[in-house]
């Protein structure tokens, strides 16, 4: 397999929550992947992994990224208390489209605007990357579906470990420690 140099001179300019560090880890495993493979993006927000992923991943590949791009995520103080709360809308959509206007225009970036639970994929996935809600109930069933839709030896990876207990939990009892983690990502390989 040729590896090739890792690119993250755009995505890293694309709002979102993924350091660099992240961004590098979600570039290498793309880099690895087949041609042809087929991704599911669960979540993409303004495209920061979106494009990294594109970037990294071999030209022919297809990435179906599942985001209904009208929810609320709130955030919050060091009290715990609710500081703000970022709407993601159409607005968050033309963004979205504009910082992948090239991979949206050569057909390797699909966006489709639903939620992933609502979303019926047509072909297995050789990668699914699941960056959606974050509560406990939301990541079980994400990855519950991702099991469904991935090819054998397919990837299965997501973000925010340990970060969010809701992920981290969904994580552990799935995977049963069967899987592995740099940074906040966590992967691992159905087999």
């Amino acid at each position: 397999m040729i590896t090739r140099q890792l690119l993250l001179d755009k995505a890293k300019w694309v709002m979102g929550w993924m350091s660099l560090k992240e961004l590098s880890i979600l570039a290498e495993i793309s880099n690895n992947l087949k041609d042809n493979s087929i991704i599911y993006e669960v979540g993409s927000f303004c495209g920061r992994s979106t494009r990294v992923i594109a970037d990294n991943s071999p030209d022919n590949c297809k990435i179906y990224c599942i985001d209904p791009w009208d929810f609320e995520i709130p955030t919050y103080d060091s009290d715990g208390n609710v500081d703000e709360i970022i709407k993601i809308d159409k607005t968050t959509y033309e963004q979205f489209c504009a910082n992948l206007n090239d991979h949206i225009k050569s057909s390797k970036v699909i966006p489709i605007k639903i939620k992933w639970e609502d979303f019926i994929p047509s072909i297995e996935a050789d990668f699914i990357f699941i960056d959606g809600n974050h509560t406990y109930e939301a990541v079980k069933y994400d990855i519950s579906k991702a099991i469904k839709y991935i090819k054998p030896n397919g990837i299965i990876a997501g973000h925010d470990y340990p970060s969010f207990e809701g992920v981290c939990i969904a994580v552990n009892e799935f995977f049963l420690g069967n899987f592995q983690t740099k940074e906040t990502i966590w992967w691992t390989k159905k087999f």
